[in-house]
């Protein structure tokens, strides 16, 4: 898989145009573990199984972040789009419409929280989640871990690409092999 990195919209309507209206696996990069507590929008990742590229959108400066917070209330964010950014408004409408546009399916892992950062980013609910890893996963194996390098490692020939750890009184393993062994 190669992946292209890009802060374009031109570089987001090409790799959206070339491979057409089909599903996508839709992620999402962010700084907090709570979808309402993100305050930085790092990437979004969109890829096809047909193509051998991942298109990686930078999304780090295309938002200014403000905070504020009221004595003993809780933390509010501010989101609005950078103008100082070249070509950020033209970044957000091609990532808009794609989230929006019902013939580009969307797929992801935890979209969940996902579609709670896309929607306080980009104003819009995505649509449509054709599938969500995590929740097929959860509904299939109610018991075993739900990290995508998790179901990755289980699924597929792919190794466990994070080191073992104890997660919720769970062993997470390098691989397959090393949790029947």
């Amino acid at each position: 898989v190669e992946f292209v990195l890009t802060d374009r919209a031109e570089d987001v309507a090409d790799y959206l145009l070339r491979l057409g209206r089909r599903a996508y696996a839709v992620d999402v990069e962010t700084n907090a573990e709570e979808a309402w507590d993100v305050s930085d929008l790092r990437c979004i990742g969109i890829g096809h199984a047909g193509s051998p590229e991942v298109l990686v959108i930078d999304t780090r400066n295309l938002f200014k972040v403000s905070t504020t917070q009221e004595p003993d209330g809780p933390l509010c964010f501010s989101i609005e789009l950078n103008f100082e950014l070249e070509g950020a408004s033209a970044l957000f409408q091609i990532i808009k419409m794609f989230l929006l546009d019902p013939r580009f399916g969307k797929f992801g892992q935890n979209f969940q929280y996902d579609s709670i950062v896309l929607r306080r980013f980009f104003g819009v609910q995505t649509t449509p989640i054709v599938g969500d890893v995590k929740l097929a996963h959860h509904n299939l194996y109610p018991d075993e871990p739900h990290k995508l390098g998790w179901i990755a490692m289980e699924s597929t020939e792919a190794e466990y690409w994070k080191p073992p750890r104890k997660i919720s009184n769970a062993l997470i393993y390098r691989d397959f092999l090393e949790l029947v062994v």
